[in-house]
């Protein structure tokens, strides 16, 4: 009987050790099913975005290398690349210029690469941001958008940005790049803007003044006593290629211009009104009246095809104005406030450089082009179009915009920035990310 139970006894504890064998089995069959699961999952998110990164260079290679207008591109996609696919998504698309989502796809698994693609050497400050702001040195004070101030694509400012709106989205079309934002991306709705992104710090276009230096040293150093002030009203002036100096210099009416040659006025205002007109070749304005305003141009003054103007002190753009598509409006000033002012509906083209100064744009002001300033003061619906490079931004109020457009950017790089590469090479990808 004893013996019976102690058979038993060893049948159960055999049965029990076969079950812990069985346990213990079908727990590593899972845990290597779920490692084996997770290593080719991993594989797969590899060659996924080895996928996406062939997409990039499938994209450059068949649409954009030999493309002369991005802006009219098409997302396209699924395209089949060994052992995947991809899709190509565009962010942003400019003529120049555009930034590439792509996303590879192996075995369900997806990986997501963004790129910027652009033609020419621009440094990239002035086409990937309407405005690219900040002090490499150091944060910047808050940058805060009031009363329906708005962005209209990619914006970089090295410090924090507050937006305090009624009206939303404040930014659309881009990404944000500043060291904090309020509201945080966290806040959901209202939708403040469509995406942030915190950066560290901020890299500087550097400046040359000597092209501008030449020329004001041009102006005070005329060869013989200047004319006194002429007072040109409904009449002509033909320039036939010299440089004439004055005191100062006053053009009003119907009065005509006709270029090339050069303008200098080396005590007094240089002031152009009314429909004053400029024909022929380009006809350069350099004032050195100082302190104060050297410059002012003023209600439907044209130009037949360009513009040179070069301020010691304050250059003024009034009462629509409109110069054109290639002109260099340039102000020398460093005095707290003063550079260049557009306002009252003019419209400055091309390229306007305070870099020493500050640029305001007003009462409706326009600069659609490249701006290169200490600082920039927008408000009273005024709008920055194109791509500006600054060290600091006031607060954006009253209507203001700035608005992302490397379309209006001039062909030709102003003297005084430098191209961002020497190399012949006219086409490139750069800010090159993953994003999952």
């Amino acid at each position: 009987m004893v013996k019976e139970k102690r058979q038993g006894q060893v049948i159960v504890a055999a049965v029990f050790v076969l079950v812990i064998v069985a346990l213990l089995g079908i727990v590593a069959v899972s845990i290597l099913s779920t490692e084996s699961f997770s290593v080719v999952k991993n594989l797969q998110g590899i060659q996924a975005l080895n996928v996406a990164e062939g997409g990039i260079q499938f994209t450059v290679a068949t649409s954009l290398a030999a493309d002369t207008d991005f802006s009219n591109n098409a997302d396209f996609g699924p395209v089949s690349l060994n052992p995947g696919t991809f899709s190509v998504h565009y962010l942003t698309r400019f003529r120049t210029t555009c930034w590439l989502e792509v996303t590879g796809t192996v075995g369900g698994v997806s990986r997501v690469v963004r790129a910027r693609v652009r033609k020419g050497n621009l440094p990239s400050q002035f086409s990937d941001f309407s405005a690219y702001a900040g002090d490499p040195g150091s944060v910047g004070g808050t940058l805060t958008f009031h009363a329906a101030s708005r962005i209209i694509g990619s914006f970089y400012y090295y410090g924090p940005i507050v937006m305090v709106n009624s009206s939303f989205p404040v930014q659309t079309g881009g990404l944000i790049d500043s060291t904090s934002i309020i509201p945080p991306p966290t806040s959901g709705i209202p939708k403040y803007y469509e995406a942030w992104e915190q950066i560290g710090t901020a890299e500087p276009v550097p400046w040359d003044n000597t092209y501008y230096d030449k020329w004001l040293n041009v102006a005070a150093n005329p060869p013989s006593p200047p004319l006194n002030n002429p007072n040109y009203n409904d009449d002509t002036l033909n320039l036939s290629g010299q440089t004439i100096w004055y005191k100062a210099f006053t053009a009003k009416g119907s009065t005509v211009i006709t270029g090339p040659g050069t303008i200098c006025a080396t005590t007094g205002l240089i002031t152009i009104s009314d429909t004053t007109r400029f024909a022929g070749g380009m006809v350069r304005l350099i004032g050195l009246n100082s302190p104060g305003n050297s410059i002012n141009l003023n209600d439907n003054t044209s130009w037949a095809t360009t513009a040179e103007v070069i301020a010691l002190d304050q250059l003024n753009i009034n009462n629509s104005v409109t110069t054109p598509a290639n002109s260099i409006l340039y102000s020398k000033s460093s005095t707290g406030g003063r550079g260049v002012t557009v306002t009252s509906k003019a419209i400055a083209r091309g390229s306007v450089l305070a870099p020493y100064g500050t640029v305001t744009i007003n009462l409706n002001g326009w600069i659609r082009g490249l701006i290169y300033a200490y600082s920039l003061q927008a408000q009273g619906s005024s709008t920055q179009e194109g791509g500006g490079v600054f060290r600091g931004l006031a607060d954006f109020l009253n209507n203001s915009m700035t608005i992302q457009n490397p379309d209006v950017l001039p062909s030709v790089l102003p003297p005084g920035v430098s191209p961002e590469s020497t190399s012949t090479a006219s086409f490139e990808i750069y800010s090159w990310r993953e994003a999952y």
